[in-house]
Parts: C-alpha cells; structure tokens; sequence
C-alpha cells in the first residue's frame, strides 16, 4: 500500500490557505514537497519513514523543522485561541 502524504499551509493567522493530498512513490513526494515549501518555513513530520524524508527536505528547503507526531507529542500540541 501507498500512505497518503498531506501539505497543508497556512498564512500569518493560522488560516488554512492550501490543502493537498496525494499519494505517490517518495521521489515524487520529495519533489512535490520541495516545490511546494520552497523556502517559506514549514513543519515536517519526521515519524518512522518521515526523518530520512526530512533529510533531504532540508538540503533544498532550509526553513524546515522536524516534529515527531507521536502519542506523547499529540498531547502537547495545544490549540491557539483568538
């Protein structure tokens, strides 16, 4: 099977502005991924198969960090409210 990938930006107030969902082997994700982050900032799942995928993201795109989605991680992210 072929996971989904999904990019989501956002704008300055944390509004949802794009949404792409698409599945694909890796080397068409990375470069449909480096196309799309270029070189605004952007958070990457690095779980499982998603480090070695960080990796080469951030040789093409420098604004990138890695998060771990993990059970642990979920509970710390926090809504913003407004």
């Amino acid at each position: 099977s072929t996971d989904w990938t999904v990019a989501i930006g956002l704008d300055q107030l944390g509004q949802v502005v794009q949404f792409e969902r698409w599945q694909g082997d890796w080397l068409a994700t990375e470069r449909r991924l480096t196309t799309l982050i270029g070189q605004a900032q952007a958070v990457v799942d690095s779980t499982g198969v998603g480090d070695p995928v960080c990796e080469t993201l951030e040789q093409r795109c420098p604004q990138i960090e890695r998060y771990p989605f993990t059970s642990k991680s979920k509970q710390q992210l926090k809504p913003t409210t407004r």
